[in-house]
């Protein structure tokens, strides 16, 4: 609502910036109202810019800052910790599962090689 509220002030500022202009180029010329407008707009501009520059922040934005940068830690560090348990199960997917698997693979291997040698030796006979 405080951005919406920021819109509206800035269309009701432009909206007086044009009624003087129309209101200056009944005294002066186009381009003299342009150039007065413009240059009042530099100078509240640098008023704005001198307030914002010596407006120092309450010790509630301070304690907001530290809060939010100890959160923003503890959640790297959280994101940190993650990554790594993700990362050891992706880059070793079967890492788990592979001493299960290698009773019966040999199994089948020492199967099929006796299969495969009585099968020669039946050949030869």
């Amino acid at each position: 609502m405080k951005a919406f509220a920021a819109l509206i002030v800035a269309f009701g500022l432009l909206m007086l910036e044009l009624a003087g202009y129309f209101a200056l180029v009944q005294v002066w010329s186009a381009i003299a109202a342009a150039a007065a407008l413009g240059a009042i707009n530099f100078v509240i501009a640098a008023i704005i810019l001198i307030i914002a520059v010596k407006w120092r922040p309450g010790r509630e934005l301070d304690l907001a800052t530290e809060v939010h940068n100890s959160a923003i830690d503890a959640l790297q560090i959280e994101a940190q910790s993650l990554q790594s348990q993700f990362s050891g199960f992706v880059q070793h997917p079967l890492a788990g599962l592979l001493p299960a698997l290698i009773p019966p693979l040999v199994t089948i291997i020492i199967r099929s090689l006796k299969k495969t040698g009585d099968t020669a030796r039946a050949r030869h006979e």
